[in-house]
């Protein structure tokens, strides 16, 4: 748990204004319980009355300085929610977009092949997947970032938190200025929602998700020139304004829903009729289709084939109807819009079969689509009379309609990212909502905004600082998340094959053996979870071959094999089970097939060897050691056999040579000169044994 005065005192000592917007956040994580929990808005008010931030108060002098200084405290403030990533890893996506992306790792020369190639093309184990996305602002960032700092993933956590704290900025001083008629501490609580709101955990603490938070702050960007060319008559802001929406767009693809918010924003904040809609409309049509044509080339003009999504991906590809389709895409409205309000539990992965396929007519589908038709009808009903209400309501659909799987099936079936723009107006609709029921009870003003939004605003900053540190790293979130999406087997997969990459180092047998046990759990209810997925088994044939259970590994690798026969890797791991177990004769069959296959690891060769020599092959068990040494001309296991089997072949003389190899590679083992020596007696050459011998002695032999 975190000390919120701390925060709060280190922010007062950078910023007199970030008191006033951390006010709220006092007296720890349970300050909701108490009447002073709320004082922060009421206490702004004042603040905002006695430096005159009131509704008609002008757009320059005090009003500016003062407006500046809040945006700076909020971002402070947003910086300093996130300054902990600072120190996390790579975690998920961040591997394949950065670490493992040839283009971003060129630095300045790799924006050639970023602006002109799809999305995942610049990772090796992704280019032949056209995915069809076009993002190369996220990627020409991280080129720049690779340019001066190289694999440097806190920098990328520093820059991706400042971009954050600059969209709060942004988004307040647009809010400002879209809200002139209203008092400040409106745009205040507005800011503050969507800041602490907890689903924007994975967008800030993953690099990757730069794309968000660049699509949104470009928008953002493109809504204040709208703006300020009505409010200023000027224009050239359509222009401005047509270019960061273009950049939104070249940030990811789901900015095009901005559109029509913008346009709406005109209509109920500005008064602007459909012919004075036509001159901004131009301008930002016209990005939109330089865009279409940009992102079309890209695309077609891949060699790599359209990628298929299967149900691993999005579940809803797994289902048997139509009907079945679009009821769980209804039903998942529900699960979203509970998220966004209070954002509890949150996953870096909702997978197969973690979201239930339901029908057409199922409780959740219908109760989708009573939620759906109910904002809809109060959009149509009341969008004279309570517009922000009704311009946050269509901000939240219109965002979300590209990721809701309604439409159109993606490449994922939920995602907390998916969240991050459609959060915005949920903030926006419900303190357009506090701000009704305030002109309804105008005597407790106050009171409503501070209940109503403190409310949220403390569960969400709880949430959010608990959940961040999930982000740290790979392990760390697959740990957390599952407990949070348990029905996943993705997650149970990547959490047991987390376990079991640890077992690799551990040196204490009763550890390891715990630990594979664990990571056995977790692949049993994965392989439960999805009987049809072929790495599951794959990975507790491993397991269990590293438990020395050879019988049970083997019945889990032939079932990874029947599941996906092309897998040609499980032949291998299946061959090493036969020679352990001491099927030596299913052993040779099998590391011959794996060899003609050309996958060689290290012991290959060395077990098929040994499974020739079990089978009293000792010229086939020569050549195949031979082999082995040559592969690995430091491996001291495949060395010995190697040089036993020359001795007990007679060929002593390539036999001592193997000895003396053994030496070099370990000179403290003086067992090779004792070798040596019988080699020499066996031919009656007792002068040299007993030299060898003497020599073994020598070396501390006994």
């Amino acid at each position: 748990m975190f000390n919120v005065r701390n925060l709060i005192g280190f922010c007062a000592h950078k910023s007199n204004c970030v008191c006033d917007v951390l006010m709220i956040l006092c007296e720890e994580q349970a300050l909701f319980a108490e009447k002073r929990s709320f004082i922060f808005l009421s206490y702004f008010h004042h603040m905002a009355k006695k430096k005159d931030m009131t509704a008609n108060t002008d757009f320059g002098g005090s009003f500016l300085t003062n407006n500046i200084r809040v945006a700076l405290a909020l971002g402070l403030f947003a910086f300093l929610l996130y300054a902990r990533t600072i120190g996390f890893s790579y975690a998920l996506d961040d591997f394949a977009v950065v670490y493992e992306n040839g283009f971003v790792k060129k630095g300045f020369a790799g924006f050639g092949d970023i602006l002109s190639t799809f999305y995942w093309e610049g990772n090796a184990s992704f280019a032949q997947a056209n995915s069809g996305l076009f993002r190369p602002i996220s990627l020409l960032l991280f080129a720049t970032e690779w340019q001066f700092v190289p694999n440097s993933p806190a920098f990328y956590h520093f820059v991706q938190v400042l971009l954050y704290a600059l969209t709060i900025v942004v988004l307040y001083r647009f809010l400002r200025e879209l809200f002139r008629e209203f008092s400040s501490h409106w745009a205040i609580a507005v800011s503050l929602l969507f800041l602490v709101h907890g689903s924007h955990t994975e967008v800030v603490a993953n690099i990757k998700s730069a794309d968000e938070i660049l699509a949104l702050l470009f928008s953002l960007l493109s809504m204040r020139m709208l703006l300020r060319m009505i409010d200023k008559h000027k224009k050239v802001y359509a222009i401005f304004a047509a270019i960061f929406f273009f950049l939104a767009l070249l940030s990811k693809e789901g900015a095009v829903t901005m559109l029509p918010v913008m346009l709406l924003m005109l209509v109920f904040f500005r008064q602007q009729k459909i012919r004075e809609l036509i001159f901004s409309t131009a301008y930002l049509l016209v990005a939109i289709v330089i865009w279409i044509v940009w992102h079309t080339a890209v695309i077609q003009n891949s060699p790599a084939k359209t990628i298929t999504y299967s149900y691993h991906d999005n579940t809803l590809i797994a289902a048997e109807s139509f009907g079945d389709r679009i009821g769980t895409a209804l039903s998942m409205v529900v699960m979203y819009l509970q998220k966004i309000l209070v954002p509890y539990p949150l996953s870096y992965d909702y997978s197969f079969p973690e979201v239930k396929l339901v029908g057409l007519f199922s409780p959740m589908a219908i109760f989708g689509v009573f939620l759906l038709v109910g904002l809809i009808f109060v959009s149509v009903k009341y969008y004279k009379r309570h517009p922000l209400i009704v311009w946050g309501i269509l901000w939240l659909l219109f965002s979300f309609a590209l990721t809701s799987n309604i439409f159109v099936l993606i490449g994922a079936t939920m995602a907390d990212r998916f969240m991050f723009v459609p959060s915005l107006g949920f903030a926006l609709a419900f303190v357009g909502l506090l701000k009704q029921i305030q002109e309804r009870f105008p005597d407790r003003a106050k009171n409503i905004l501070v209940v109503g939004s403190g409310i949220l605003i403390v569960i969400s900053l709880i949430i959010t600082w608990n959940r961040t540190p999930d982000w740290k790293s790979n392990e760390t979130l697959f740990a957390a998340d599952v407990a949070h999406a348990p029905e996943s087997a993705r997650v149970n997969y990547n959490y047991g094959t987390t376990l079991l990459g640890q077992t690799l180092s551990m040196q204490d047998q009763v550890q390891k053996k715990q630990v594979l046990d664990q990571a056995i759990g977790y692949f049993i209810k994965s392989n439960q979870l999805d009987s049809s997925d072929w790495q599951s088994p794959f990975n507790l044939g491993v397991a269990y071959f590293r438990l020395k259970d050879y019988k049970t590994s083997l019945y889990w690798s032939r079932k990874s094999h029947a599941l996906n026969p092309e897998d040609k890797t499980v032949i291998a791991n299946m061959a090493d089970a036969f020679t352990m177990k001491g099927d030596f004769d299913s052993a040779v069959v099998y590391l011959n097939q794996t060899i003609a296959n050309g996958i060689v690891y290290k012991d290959t060769r060395n077990f098929l060897g040994y499974a020739y020599l079990n089978k009293g092959d000792t010229l086939k068990a020569i050549d195949a050691l031979a082999e082995a040494v040559k592969y690995d001309s430091t491996y001291i296991d495949a060395w010995v056999k190697y040089a036993n089997v020359l001795g007990m072949h007679k060929d002593l003389e390539r036999s001592n040579a193997a000895f003396e190899k053994i030496l070099k590679l370990n000179p403290a083992d003086p067992t090779p000169l004792k070798m040596i020596a019988t080699n020499f007696l066996a031919i009656g050459d007792t002068a040299s044994a007993n030299k060898w011998y003497s020599q073994y002695l020598a070396r501390g032999g006994k």
